[in-house]
């Protein structure tokens, strides 16, 4: 999806896309997390625009209210996605899992409703809605 030379401003426009892709396949996605690749970090915080308190309406005092950790939704001003830091293992295992049910007879496949899930039918989706022209879901 994304190259070694990606920008975070080019690769921010690329997880909107992906999450407006997913919703599409009847996905929410309610967080996004990567690893501290510099331009993974830079797309994070310049997605990041809602600080915590402007999310959590009963913020305990005791906590930075000023962080940021939230965008709205694409398209559902009602709904945000919460940006992670490093991302955890067992997600970059479900990750590899993905990879891998898209290779014919991989021992590791991944099935919903009796059919392989895989990075294939994600990256379908998102083909979809890029020769679409759609960039939200508005």
């Amino acid at each position: 999806m994304v190259g070694a030379k990606t920008t975070g401003s080019e690769f921010a426009d690329k997880i909107i896309n992906v999450i407006c892709a997913l919703y599409l396949r009847g996905f929410i996605v309610n967080i996004v997390a990567t690893d501290g690749a510099s331009e993974n970090v830079a797309a994070l915080k310049s997605l990041a625009i809602l600080t915590a308190k402007d999310v959590f309406e009963k913020l305990d005092t005791k906590l930075s209210g000023d962080i940021p950790v939230a965008f709205r939704y694409p398209g559902e001003n009602w709904l945000f996605v919460f940006v992670g830091g490093e991302t955890p293992h067992w997600i970059k295992w479900v990750v590899n899992s993905l990879e891998n049910s898209s290779k014919t007879g991989h021992k590791q496949c991944l099935v919903l409703n009796g059919k392989p899930l895989g990075s294939v039918m994600i990256k379908q989706a998102l083909e979809a809605v890029e020769l679409g022209g759609i960039s939200t879901l508005r």
